[in-house]
């Protein structure tokens, strides 16, 4: 039975606290072993804030009221260890993240295997190099990297390279969840879905629990289990992916569903505007 790994409740950020703004507000769901969760909304919605509070690279911050909101996982408040800190926690290394941008986030002077062993040496202990090389030659074949590619550096990698070199190297700790800020937007559509194909392969074969943030729901049906959808920092609808796409509960949901790509002929609404103010 799938047992929940993730709780997250009333969780608030606030970049300016004395304007009494929030990025993300009063938001929360659970997550369950192998369950994989879609973010979705456009930009600005507070995705990429959320996700950042649950890998521990952003604090909380308090409610309105002063309310604590808490991230929990297994069993473990993680919310109260700040970012810092939470370096050394014992569950750093559970959780992991595939970030946007792999020119950024890959350091360009690492080789694509330094950049796989660099979590094996820095949050797993391993020093002898023959135990290191084979790990970083295992997460290669998880990951259908080449290990020809493996001396390269990131500007010798195509986009698609780079994006498994990313999942690798996230995966090399041994996580229980791993978190996926729009990692297939700059893809060509081809690319994306072998990627796609990659991760479903990889959460029902490895038993990982996955957070994927997108603003394309399409991207998210063909991965998630759940999807909650985020609008100025709130959440607006948390469903089940098939409920959400036979029928959305929100204006702003419909909004999304009609934005996704549709063979030519077909008409769309305009974009959602939000609710009357």
């Amino acid at each position: 039975m799938l047992t929940h790994l993730l709780s997250v409740e009333h969780i608030y950020k606030s970049f300016d606290l004395k304007s009494g703004s929030y990025a993300v507000s009063d938001v929360g769901f659970t997550l369950r072993r192998g369950e994989c969760l879609g973010i979705a909304g456009e930009s600005g919605s507070g995705k990429s804030t959320l996700i950042r509070m649950i890998a521990r690279l952003s604090d909380v911050s308090p409610g309105p009221n002063g309310e604590n909101g808490y991230i929990n996982m297994s069993n473990k408040t993680i919310s109260l260890w700040p970012p810092h800190l939470f370096a050394s926690h014992p569950l750093r290394k559970k959780i992991q993240m595939v970030f946007q941008d792999p020119d950024s986030s890959l350091n360009p002077c690492f080789t694509a295997f330094s950049s796989i062993a660099d979590p094996l040496r820095a949050l797993c202990g391993m020093r002898k190099k023959e135990e290191i090389k084979k790990r970083v030659y295992e997460l290669a074949d998880l990951v259908q990297l080449p290990h020809e590619l493996l001396s390269r550096l990131p500007h010798q990698l195509s986009g698609g390279q780079k994006a498994r070199v990313g999942i690798a190297r996230a995966l090399a700790p041994g996580p229980d969840l791993i978190l996926l800020d729009e990692p297939t937007t700059a893809l060509d559509v081809s690319v994306q879905g072998r990627i796609l194909t990659l991760l479903d392969d990889l959460k029902r074969n490895l038993g990982l629990s996955m957070i994927f943030v997108s603003h394309d729901l399409s991207v998210l049906k063909l991965l998630c289990d759940n999807i909650l959808v985020m609008l100025r920092g709130k959440t607006v609808e948390y469903a089940p992916v098939e409920q959400l796409f036979s029928n959305p509960a929100s204006g702003y949901g419909k909004s999304l569903l009609e934005a996704m790509p549709k063979p030519p002929g077909r008409s769309s609404q305009p974009p959602y505007s939000g609710p009357a103010m």
